[in-house]
């Protein structure tokens, strides 16, 4: 007769410390993107169920344009 087992699975990550600055330059990069894929979806007037795609071609979009400070894009680094 069988019984039942349970299974533990045990996954590595990556150690995680959390510090305010990183974590305030992430969030405001993130309201960053959001911002330009609500905006190009309210002004294609497209349903909000695209916005996965507006997500990433608004990253695809903000790594392509020149940081006015280091005079270079994302992308160049």
């Amino acid at each position: 007769m069988l019984k039942n087992k349970s299974v533990v699975f045990h996954k590595l990550t990556a150690f995680y410390k959390k510090t305010k600055p990183l974590t305030r330059a992430v969030k405001r990069f993130g309201g960053h993107i959001n911002n330009i894929q609500r905006t190009m979806i309210i002004d294609a007037d497209m349903p909000e169920e695209i916005w996965p795609y507006a997500v990433d071609t608004a990253i695809y979009i903000n790594n392509r344009l020149v940081n006015l400070k280091t005079k270079i894009s994302p992308l160049t680094h």
